[in-house]
């Protein structure tokens, strides 16, 4: 949630594992401000030193929700 303590490089390797291991675009890692402050709030008042969101699909994208169930276990 500090941009002078980012996690990128963390959350870009999370995000090129989950993407390879399911089948599905990589989408990278987002942060979104506003007004000077991270957007989420979930994000914004977590009350760890880091926070992130991990979206790997979305289950009302019907290719998404196969290819999700196809790699359950992975």
């Amino acid at each position: 949630t500090n941009p002078a303590e980012s996690i990128k490089n963390l959350t870009d390797k999370i995000t090129a594992a989950i993407s390879k291991e399911l089948g599905i675009a990589n989408r990278g890692t987002k942060y979104r401000k506003y007004a000077g402050m991270n957007y989420y709030g979930i994000l914004r008042n977590g009350q760890a030193k880091h926070n992130f969101i991990i979206e790997h699909c979305f289950h009302d994208n019907q290719s998404d929700a196969r290819k999700y169930r196809t790699n359950l276990d992975g």
